[in-house]
């Protein structure tokens, strides 16, 4: 799965949904207004959505190595973090601060080698990961915030 569609080579590509990002805090904050950001440090931006955070002049006050690390940090009230919906809104801890950053919209994309597409074993995971993305799609899509719901499968 990734964020653009085969390039080159022997390679299928399949569209599977919208991915959204926004930014978020920690609910037990008790006073927001204080916070700086939290952000992956430079050597280790390479998503779009990363990046977008150093160009903003925000004041990035806590520099992480990973997305995971920018959730915890958030989640234990470090700042404001920017993530994919489908993370910050299933998170009970969490509250979305703001609008969809709308310039870090995705089209997500399930890559897969051209001749292996129609073996049966590789047909039904893909008809599995097409019905997640489906079912799941305004989580995704950041229209459907959901405290502590996980994606179905």
């Amino acid at each position: 799965m990734r964020n653009q569609p085969a390039e080159a080579g022997n390679l299928a590509a399949l569209r599977l949904g919208i991915l959204r990002f926004a930014a978020y805090r920690s609910w037990s904050v008790g006073n927001p207004d204080l916070l700086g950001w939290v952000a992956i440090d430079p050597a280790h931006a390479k998503h779009a959505a990363v990046r977008w955070l150093h160009v903003q002049g925000h004041d990035i006050s806590v520099l992480a190595n990973s997305i995971a690390t920018v959730h915890e940090l958030v989640r234990a009230g470090a700042g404001i973090g920017v993530m994919p919906c489908m993370i910050g809104d299933c998170d009970p801890s969490l509250a979305r601060i703001g609008p969809i950053i709308d310039e870090l919209t995705e089209q997500q994309y399930l890559v897969m080698h051209d001749d292996d597409r129609h073996r049966p074993p590789i047909r039904r995971l893909i008809e599995r990961l097409t019905k997640i993305y489906h079912d799941n799609a305004p989580l995704l899509a950041g229209e459907r915030p959901m405290r502590g719901a996980a994606m179905s499968s």
